[in-house]
């Protein structure tokens, strides 16, 4: 398919509201040359939980932390923990947290949803997952190696809600946002952090504009080029190679995707942005529980079949174009 990106927005857009199995959708956001496509609310909150795209923005405030020299990439993670840990972490880095390949069980008593409902300290708990394979080796989509980063980053810059704010959300411009924490006051690094769609779309932006904005260098060139750059490893529950923080559709795309339907793709060709929200319904609990329709489907593949085959559009839009949206409903 060869079509213009706005008609194939268009087209999109058309097919998620006919299709039933998306009515669980709340905002879709498309931005290509720094030019809003689409940006179109549908229902619910305008500031919605991001679940596992959390994770992309957690390993983004690493790269500013190794930047800083907080920390290390390779620095073992026992060493930035604020408790003992148990010797089963023995050779787990940053790097594996981020890449989620430490190694450890996932399942059982080490679920995200098991922890959080045991009353226990998170970092406590997830530390002490059994080793199953030999850290570095093996990808096992771990939410609870997540938390651990989080966990990690709270230690080593003095408060990891405090730093985004100060070194991400506050420079490019990001007053609304919340982000949940566990018992210990950690930030959730495997999910719940809550921004509106255009918030997240700025996010995405660094991507495309080297980690810098508005003439400021937030993120390091180098750290993102890793971020998307493949680790070897590829599994589910997206099936494509994972770099860090970033699951990698191909040499010019990648994407953080988080439980039901959340989305922030970024195209480096023709600087496209997408972020997909849908409004589930989501308590924590415990028991924790949702609204989210039985029928549901994933817009990804909407956004893959639509928008990653449309045509690039000018390479500058005029500059009435610039910041305006030709398709804006809220």
């Amino acid at each position: 398919m060869d079509v213009p990106v706005e008609l194939a927005t268009e087209r999109m857009l058309t097919e998620l509201r006919d299709d039933p199995r998306f009515r669980h959708m709340a905002h879709v956001l498309v931005r290509t040359g720094g030019h809003d496509v689409a940006d179109v609310h549908l229902r619910g909150p305008e500031r919605l939980d991001l679940f596992s795209v959390t994770k992309t923005v957690v390993v983004l405030l690493l790269g500013i932390a190794v930047e800083d020299g907080l920390l290390g990439i390779d620095d073992p993670v026992a060493e930035h923990l604020p408790f003992r840990p148990p010797p089963t972490i023995s050779g787990q880095t940053v790097r594996h947290l981020a890449a989620m390949t430490r190694g450890a069980r996932t399942d059982g008593p080490w679920d995200l949803d098991a922890v959080a409902g045991s009353g226990r300290s998170w970092g406590r708990a997830f530390v002490e997952a059994p080793t199953v394979a030999a850290p570095g080796t093996t990808f096992r989509y771990d939410n609870g190696g997540s938390h651990l980063l989080a966990t990690v980053l709270d230690q080593v810059t003095g408060g990891l809600g405090e730093f985004a704010g100060k070194r991400l959300f506050g420079p490019l411009g990001v007053v609304d946002w919340d982000w949940r924490t566990d018992p210990d006051g950690v930030p959730v690094g495997a999910g719940h952090l809550c921004l509106t769609a255009r918030a997240v779309a700025d996010v995405g932006g660094l991507f495309l504009d080297g980690g810098a904005a508005e003439g400021r260098q937030l993120v390091p060139r180098r750290w993102l080029a890793a971020m998307r750059t493949p680790t070897g490893h590829h599994g589910g529950p997206e099936n494509r190679d994972y770099g860090l923080g970033l699951w990698v559709e191909d040499h010019e795309t990648a994407f953080g995707a988080g439980w039901g339907g959340q989305l922030m793709l970024v195209r480096r060709r023709d600087r496209l942005v997408v972020v997909v929200q849908t409004d589930t319904g989501f308590r924590p609990g415990p028991p924790p529980s949702d609204e989210l329709p039985g029928d549901w489907a994933q817009p990804l593949e909407l956004v893959r079949r639509h928008l990653l085959q449309a045509r690039r559009p000018p390479a500058h839009p005029s500059r009435s174009q610039r910041g305006r949206s030709s398709q804006s409903h809220r």
